[in-house]
């Protein structure tokens, strides 16, 4: 094949090497540097730990927990080549081997407690893989080296029954470390679920949300905050009980290169459409799988046990649904084993996902079906026919994309599926003309609820793409995803 403007490619090529010669020191630059998590020709710009910079700042307005996801060269965290099971499925086979074979590979790099007080006074790191104080080269005299810590660890985890906290891993040990990183999360859950029984505060639900391409970690957090305080401020409204345990994920989603940005973007969709993948069957689904741990060990003893729901926007969702419905593929397990055809999380939300349906049905051209889902007992998926973003894609039809949900609903035979539309106020109806006329939905009645949105998401918000795409962060669909949530926990189990 004839390459056409050679010229300019290598031009454009040469300015990405010369915006990678930046020689900034950064608080954290020796672990960056170890880690390649900053600099670099492409995506690694250490925007995916900015919390450890500022705790106290880039953080929760609430209680609650992020899990960050770093992502470098396999040599230089220790990953190893042979860390996950074969698979019988032909697209799960080749998400393995990009997991085992990659030259990058992600892992756990933090976990940070935010404790929701003003100031962000008593944030804290349950683990890190980054020196909280700088490492500093030899030539610097000792009175240079008096910088403070920008973050702090966490005290001991008061949890009768778990395991000792291990704070601090090592760069090179980044990878095994994760499984570490998983073992303090637990303990964290653990500590955190007595505190609140012990304060007559217990939590109601556990939420866990990724957001999705493009969403570098401080655009992430806000993003929870929003979503999280729309959730409070419905229940309050409604007078209901709401006290969650949080744990949101962030990944690297993005690749950034100033001088080329938006073409550098649109190149990263297909790599980050695999990451997505990637962290689903590999560490975003060992957290999944430890938070339901977590839940369930201490809710033995409880009439109504809390319920475990996973929400995903975009690529967030893909994660997402990989994470629930295949799980972690390790070969040696990081977190506790599932029981097959037992119900890891009551409700799984896709907003706008960019995935195909058709991994939840049958007939995927990825060659990756999800085989009915059982780790999900409900499933809730949006569609808004003012996303432009999975409109075209050149993969597969998603399921954001309105005319799929048109095509899928309007002969739909799916005994597993139904069709549902969203109201402008987040209300649930059964059909598109029912909105302020009919009853709104009280209870989900099949596994998979498909749900046109386009009365809902169908603003574009400020400084996103792809139209309505990223339009998840009003209190209408706050109330939306509140009446999804509702739905569900009225609802039978599949």
């Amino acid at each position: 094949m004839k390459i056409k403007n050679r010229p300019a490619i290598i031009l454009m090529l040469a300015l990405l090497l010369l915006g990678c010669s930046n020689k900034d020191i950064h608080y954290y630059s020796a672990d960056e540097s170890t880690l390649h998590t900053r600099g670099g020709v492409l995506g690694d710009n250490g925007i995916y730990h900015d919390v450890l910079y500022n705790p106290e700042s880039v953080a929760l307005s609430f209680d609650g927990f992020i899990v960050g996801l770093d992502k470098s060269p396999r040599t230089l965290i220790g990953a190893g080549d042979d860390n996950y099971r074969p698979q019988p499925q032909e697209g799960m086979s080749r998400v393995i081997r990009r997991l085992d074979k990659d030259y990058k590979t992600h892992y756990i790099s933090h976990i940070i407690h935010d404790r929701g007080l003003p100031y962000g006074r008593e944030n804290c790191a349950v683990y890190s893989v980054y020196n909280p104080s700088p490492l500093f080269p030899r030539g610097v005299a000792s009175d240079e080296r008096a910088a403070s810590p920008l973050f702090s660890f966490c005290p001991p985890a008061q949890a009768s029954d778990a395991s000792p906290i291990n704070h601090k891993v090592p760069p090179h040990q980044a990878f095994e470390g994760s499984r570490a990183g998983l073992q303090a999360l637990k303990t964290a859950l653990l500590a955190s679920i007595d505190e609140h029984n012990r304060s007559g505060r217990p939590y109601t639900h556990a939420i866990v949300i990724v957001m999705g391409w493009n969403t570098p970690q401080i655009e992430a957090i806000r993003n929870f905050n929003s979503i999280m305080s729309h959730l409070d401020a419905v229940a309050r409204q409604q007078n209901q009980p709401f006290n969650p345990l949080f744990v949101g994920v962030t990944w690297s989603s993005y690749w950034d290169e100033n001088w080329f940005d938006v073409a550098v973007r649109l190149a990263s969709y297909p790599n980050k459409a695999d990451d997505a993948d990637e962290i689903g069957a590999s560490w975003l689904g060992s957290i999944v799988d430890t938070v339901h741990g977590a839940i369930n060990q201490r809710g033995q003893n409880r009439p109504e046990a809390i319920p475990l729901i996973a929400i995903g926007h975009s690529f967030g969702a893909r994660a997402v649904s990989m994470a629930v419905c295949q799980g972690p593929q390790f070969r040696v397990p990081a977190s506790p084993v599932r029981t097959q055809g037992s119900p890891v999380v009551d409700l799984f939300i896709g907003l706008e996902p960019a995935v195909s349906l058709r991994r939840f049905l049958s007939g995927s051209v990825e060659k990756i079906q999800y085989n009915d889902c059982a780790a999900a007992k409900h499933i809730v998926m949006t569609a808004s026919r003012y996303d432009s973003a999975v409109a075209s894609s050149l993969w597969v039809e998603m399921i954001g994309n309105a005319f799929v949900y048109q095509r899928t609903c309007d002969d739909n035979k799916n005994d597993r599926l139904s069709c549902k539309t969203a109201c402008a106020n987040g209300d649930i109806v059964d059909a598109a003309g029912q909105c302020g006329t009919a009853k709104p939905v009280t209870a989900l009645n099949s596994p998979i609820t498909y749900i046109d949105a386009s009365r809902l998401i169908r603003f574009n918000q400020p400084n996103t793409g792809g139209n309505a795409h990223s339009d998840i962060y009003r209190p209408d669909t706050g109330k939306f995803i509140w009446n999804a949530i509702s739905a569900a926990s009225h609802s039978g189990t599949k």
